[in-house]
């Protein structure tokens, strides 16, 4: 049987060692469950996708969606949420006084949104 395939070892360790360096003590529940959710995606599962471009025509990828649903379930399993935070421009000090942001008409105001947030630890997928 072949061995589980991860998701970038090189991104996780980069990610995992800046942790250490700022949060380690602060965040350490939340620094182990994100290891876990990685550790526990099975990649091999989610590469399905036949490439149609001309280059790499016939080679089986990693499935965006499929990613991102394997990563949800995980998170969802340790009750990370899905949070958008709006963003209050006047509220920086650092903005000139008659700035405004730019806001089509019809569409939502600025705002982040964060895939998965725990305790004031946010993950992007």
């Amino acid at each position: 049987m072949k061995k589980k395939e991860n998701i970038s070892d090189y991104w996780r360790t980069l990610f995992i060692q800046k942790w250490q360096r700022n949060h380690r003590k602060n965040f350490a529940n939340e620094l182990q469950e994100v290891q876990t959710v990685i550790s526990n995606i099975d990649a091999q599962k989610v590469k399905n996708k036949v490439s149609k471009e001309k280059t790499m025509q016939g080679k089986m990828l990693y499935s965006p969606r499929g990613l991102n649903k394997a990563f949800k379930a995980e998170f969802d399993r340790r009750n990370w949420k899905k949070e958008k935070i709006y963003c209050d421009y006047q509220d920086y000090n650092y903005y000139a006084s008659d700035f405004a942001p730019y806001v089509p008409s019809g569409r939502q105001r600025p705002h982040r949104e964060m895939d998965f947030l725990k305790n004031r630890v946010g993950v992007e997928v």
